[in-house]
């Protein structure tokens, strides 16, 4: 069972390394209450968090957050970058 949880990990890395190397993450769209000046980086964040790129999401919430301290929904999404679900 653990070879098999292995073996798709690195089926999903496979997968997305094109993405990851070109620095690309996607587009997303969060319906949030954060400062406009905020959401470039939050959305970043967001869209790194679903690609598995906890550190850079991070950052970028840091970044959310730096901008508009107020904006709970940063301090959200840094917390769910030390939630590795897929890494057990």
């Amino acid at each position: 069972m653990r070879s098999s949880r292995a073996i798709a990990v690195l089926f999903v890395c496979f997968l997305a390394f094109p993405t990851w190397a070109s620095g690309q993450v996607g587009e997303i769209a969060f319906a949030n209450s954060g400062a406009t000046e905020a959401q470039e980086p939050f959305l970043h964040g967001v869209a790194q968090l679903h690609n598995f790129q906890y550190r850079e999401a991070a950052e970028a919430f840091r970044e959310a957050r730096r901008i508009d301290p107020d904006f709970v929904m940063a301090f959200w999404g840094e917390a769910m970058t030390h939630n590795h679900p897929i890494w057990l």
